[in-house]
């Protein structure tokens, strides 16, 4: 009956080690409880083994959600910054349209001081009135 007493505890010592790995306590005394105890700790590794697959799946969704917002920022990131190459492009356009703008007023105001510089040529010293002439007898009569 020794050999029983000793098979007993070891399996007690057993259940009693696995009970402290899974964190169950509650190892029951007498041999008839161990069933239900071994029930109730399937169980519960199995609410447990659920709860860190939930823990797990709830982690990989939270990865894949915060992966999708980067790739949203990113083309948010993109879609300005083509955007502002454009932008860029028209301003430049603009101010190249300025510049040629600029580059005529600048001849004409060269071209305006060189003629104020030159002397006037005998054409344009000339009076611009015309000679006078005779007037005719009509015109005269109309006059009077």
């Amino acid at each position: 009956m020794g050999s029983t007493d000793d098979q007993e505890r070891s399996l007690h010592n057993q259940v009693v080690k696995v009970a402290e790995v899974l964190g169950i306590g509650g190892v029951p005394a007498q041999l008839e409880d161990y069933d239900g105890w071994f029930q109730e700790a399937r169980k519960r590794v199995q609410m447990r083994s659920l709860r860190r697959t939930r823990k797990e799946a709830l982690a990989l969704l939270e990865q894949a959600t915060a992966a999708h917002r980067e790739l949203l920022a990113l083309r948010r990131t993109q879609a300005e910054l083509g955007r502002l190459d454009k932008e860029n492009l028209v301003k430049d356009l603009e101010l190249e349209k300025q510049q040629h703008g600029l580059i005529l007023d600048i001849e004409k105001h060269k071209k305006a001081l060189r003629e104020l510089n030159e002397p006037p040529s005998p054409k344009q010293l000339r009076t611009p009135w015309p000679a006078p002439r005779k007037l005719s007898r009509n015109e005269v009569e109309s006059v009077a």
